[in-house]
């Protein structure tokens, strides 16, 4: 019985075999035609001990365009002084097939050499390949290895031809609002105002009702308005756009003053947000000295934080100051760096805020803080926080020639390195406009005056290098 049931087993397995061997369970032809002919490279890797990052750079295959490159350029410095393994596969699945022909030069007379999967290749310059198919079918690709040719922590600095004379004005200010740049100017004591799209062609617009005596270093923006105060202590925003303005009302005139403009939170479901400012309390009669208070105006309603006395608020600006906008922990903070004192004092000092009531001296420790700086720019940048221009408020008085960075939101400060200075043609300077760039990646510094308070009308696009890179 058992020699019985062998027999049969065995007799189906021959069948299982023989029918394998005409495709019985699937017609394998069109594969088979298929690797037969292919010639296309399906993986490409490098590796070298002399060079262990190299292990990690992920090559792209462009199969249209016959191009072989690592999209996230290696560092910039990096050397390859030795050949590196090569591994690859090729639709095919053969591992001899491959004609290496370098350099990539149709001058030169090609150095040919075959090539196999786990052989050496010198792959400091690019390389022109050929693969093989079985059929003799070939396809060929350029390949490079892309290794950074600048340093990506270093800054560039270029000066924008324009059609705005900012020569002509005593002071400006510039800020992206509402899909362009617009530059408020005082010329011989009344406001212009000019747009653009691109910080080179520049048009002047029709303002109303923005007074005169408007403090342009203080205006503030929103999404859909903009706001500054007056010399006269008043509250002025704009109607749909940027040329019409309009006092704001419900601040209970005259007996409290808006004494500066610091920022606006954006309302959300965790944030009352609002319109952030500082506000002097005049008393009436013979009373008491003046009191301050910080306030937000939200939607027409607006709430005060306590009072607060000239000597408590010896450190805090009331002008003069840079403000920024940023996130942090899906929290919004406005924070502010510098200016001048109720007491007229030039500060090193940064701010925040999470509600615009209370306010979080972030710099008391004087150990690690920009030194005090007349008409500087904060600005949120690279993931951090950037301190840059201004005139030196100690006994030299000189122009700053430093940038200062922060990466915990303003607390410690520390300088970056040369590499990040600008060049010899850029005059150093202060009360400029310093204004991020829709790309994401650049920023722009426009106008602002040198030492001796002359107007600088010139207009420069920075960047940091590594923001122009391109990465997976």
């Amino acid at each position: 019985m058992f020699l019985k049931n062998g027999f049969y087993i065995l007799c189906i397995l021959l069948t299982v075999s023989l029918a394998a061997g005409c495709n019985f369970f699937g017609d394998d032809e069109d594969y088979e035609t298929f690797v037969y002919s292919d010639a296309e490279l399906i993986s490409w890797s490098l590796t070298s001990d002399s060079l262990p990052a190299l292990d990690s750079v992920v090559f792209s295959i462009d199969q249209e365009k016959g191009e072989i490159f690592n999209y996230d350029s290696m560092a910039f410095g990096t050397e390859v002084i030795y050949k590196a393994i090569v591994t690859y596969t090729s639709g095919s699945g053969s591992t001899g097939n491959v004609l290496n022909i370098t350099p990539n030069d149709t001058t030169a007379v090609p150095d040919s050499t075959w090539v196999s999967s786990g052989d050496s290749l010198d792959v400091r310059r690019p390389l022109r390949i050929r693969v093989y198919a079985y059929n003799g079918n070939t396809k060929e690709y350029t390949v490079k290895l892309n290794i950074h040719q600048v340093d990506p922590d270093s800054m560039q600095y270029v000066k924008i031809e324009n059609n705005l004379d900012l020569g002509k004005f005593d002071e400006t200010k510039t800020l992206h609002y509402k899909g362009k740049y617009l530059t408020f100017a005082k010329n011989a004591g009344k406001i212009e105002l000019y747009s653009s799209t691109d910080m080179q062609t520049w048009t002047q617009e029709t303002l109303t009702g923005l007074p005169d005596d408007a403090i342009i270093e203080q205006i503030k923006g929103t999404e859909d308005s903009l706001f500054v105060c007056t010399e006269q202590r008043y509250l002025y925003s704009t109607g749909k756009d940027a040329t019409e303005w309009t006092q704001v009302q419900a601040l209970g005139y005259p007996v409290s003053e808006v004494y500066s403009v610091l920022g606006y939170l954006k309302p959300s479901t965790t944030q009352k947000g609002g319109l952030a400012i500082h506000q002097v309390l005049i008393p009436t009669g013979e009373g008491p000295s003046p009191v301050y208070q910080f306030a937000v105006i939200n939607d027409g309603k607006i709430e005060y934080s306590q009072s607060y006395s000239a000597s408590d608020l010896e450190f805090f600006p009331v002008n003069g100051f840079s403000t920024i906008n940023s996130e942090i922990f899906l929290t919004q903070r406005i924070t502010i760096a510098g200016g001048t004192s109720i007491g007229g004092k030039i500060l090193n000092e940064v701010w925040s805020t999470e509600d615009g009531l209370y306010w979080g001296r972030l710099t008391a420790d004087k150990a690690n803080v920009f030194p005090a700086l007349d008409g500087c720019n904060i600005l949120d940048y690279n993931n951090e926080i950037w301190v840059l221009n201004g005139q030196r408020q100690d006994e030299s008085k000189t122009m700053n020639d430093s940038i200062w960075s922060s990466i915990d939101g303003g607390v410690t400060w520390g300088k970056r390195p040369d590499k990040c200075l600008p060049p010899s043609d850029f005059k150093l300077r202060k009360n400029a406009s310093v204004v991020p760039a829709t790309d994401g990646k650049t920023f722009y510094i426009v106008g602002g005056k040198d030492r001796n308070n002359a107007i600088l009308p010139e207009i420069w696009q920075v960047w940091i290098n590594k923001k122009t890179f391109n990465v997976l």
